[in-house]
């Protein structure tokens, strides 16, 4: 919907639709760039004492093999909870393939803000067809 549209159908003036909607993606920023800033860095350490605990446990678990018969199912335990931290932190910071990367969205919403704020996109993007 335009926010025209939003307007109408909230009996509102469209200013007052465009003024929430401009609250509402600084919001968005502000939680956005706040979670890059702050949540991230707390995962990554989380991450890396999980693989430092894992790594450590197997190594206790390489150096008792002939103790515990249950080795294996122990490694392939601790192999899946590796790929649990693996997977976690790319979801969180992702590569440059990941659909979850975080820094890689940021920089999405502000190219689009800027080129939703720039008056030469904004003429290109004109419908010339729709006046014909």
């Amino acid at each position: 919907m335009t926010q025209s549209e939003i307007a109408e159908q909230l009996q509102v003036d469209q200013s007052t639709v465009s003024r929430d909607l401009q609250i509402i993606k600084d919001e968005a920023r502000y939680n956005i760039e706040k979670y890059t800033k702050e949540e991230i860095p707390f995962e990554y350490i989380r991450y890396i004492t999980g693989i430092d605990q894992i790594t450590s446990t197997l190594w206790r678990l390489i150096e008792n093999e002939k103790t515990d018969p249950f080795i294996k199912f122990k490694i392939q335990g601790l192999s899946l909870l590796k790929q649990c931290y693996e997977k976690r932190i790319e979801m969180l910071v992702g590569g440059s393939e990941s659909d979850m990367n975080a820094k890689k969205h940021i920089e999405k919403i502000l190219h689009q803000e800027k080129m939703e704020n720039n008056p030469v996109v904004k003429a290109s993007q004109f419908n010339y067809n729709s006046y014909f």
